[in-house]
């Protein structure tokens, strides 16, 4: 992901969600502000639906950008589930059919923590979805430009993210990086943190470097970073790693950790 030396510290954790709203069927009318509303400014935040209950529903005012962005998470979610599935069948196979060796075990054990991303991933789309503080786009981007996050704060504390990708594939690589930062897993360590930084004037979600970090430190912290995420996109798509560019760069990250140029 892009980078800068700069930390910018505006944001430090995400909001616990709020109170369920309390709903009056006679007026047709919340009695609560929608915790949405930032994103109908034309629309009063009492409104059921847009005034429209009969095509549409609304349970908690908790919604993706667009329908389309709430598609493509929730085609990311049921592709994770898929390959879990496969995943635990070739597992049951390997315990029946194969005799107990090194091979078998290293076999069993790589596709168990391919599940284990899989389900940390799906749990954190579904925390995105579900956080009314934050809003997300999928955006298209062309393959040399390759996979980014850039983010717009429209209230104090609602945050509008893109996610920049030119395959589904890169979506939940990106997403991955999100879910790091609002659960922060890579936060203070070695005096580096995870965050949200400026780049050219541009607001991107990516690794910073505190002023007590060594640049050794930092690098080591950037290849942890996107190892998790490369591993992460391997699980959930293998084919992305046999196909192309994308090859040498598990290679590097699966095996020996060290990413290199490759750090989208």
């Amino acid at each position: 992901m892009p980078h800068n030396p700069s930390p910018y510290h505006q944001i430090t954790a995400s909001p616990p969600p709020p109170p369920a709203r309390h709903y009056n069927s006679t007026l047709s009318l919340w009695l609560s502000v929608d915790p949405m509303a930032d994103k109908y400014p034309s629309t009063s935040p009492y409104t059921y639906c847009a005034n429209n209950p009969v095509r549409l529903v609304d349970l908690d005012g908790r919604r993706w950008v667009t329908d389309d962005d709430e598609k493509i998470a929730k085609d990311m979610i049921t592709m994770a589930l898929e390959a879990k599935l496969k995943n635990s069948q070739i597992i049951t196979s390997l315990k029946i059919f194969m005799p107990a060796c090194p091979l078998r075990d290293f076999l069993i054990h790589e596709l168990e923590e391919r599940n284990s991303y899989l389900t940390n991933g799906i749990k954190g789309l579904e925390k995105m979805g579900n956080d009314p503080n934050l809003l997300f786009h999928f955006a298209n981007s062309d393959k040399n430009t390759g996979g980014y996050v850039t983010w717009l704060q429209l209230t104090k504390n609602m945050i509008h993210f893109n996610i920049y990708g030119d395959k589904i594939s890169t979506f939940w690589h990106e997403s991955k990086h999100i879910q790091d930062w609002l659960s922060h897993i890579f936060d203070g360590r070695l005096g580096l943190i995870f965050g949200l930084i400026t780049k050219d004037g541009t607001q991107v979600l990516g690794t910073a470097m505190t002023a007590d970090a060594t640049p050794e430190q930092y690098f080591q912290f950037k290849q942890e970073v996107e190892k998790s995420a490369y591993r992460s996109e391997f699980s959930f798509d293998p084919s992305d790693f046999f196909n192309g560019w994308l090859k040498p760069a598990f290679l590097i990250s699966h095996i020996n950790g060290d990413m290199g140029i490759y750090d989208n």
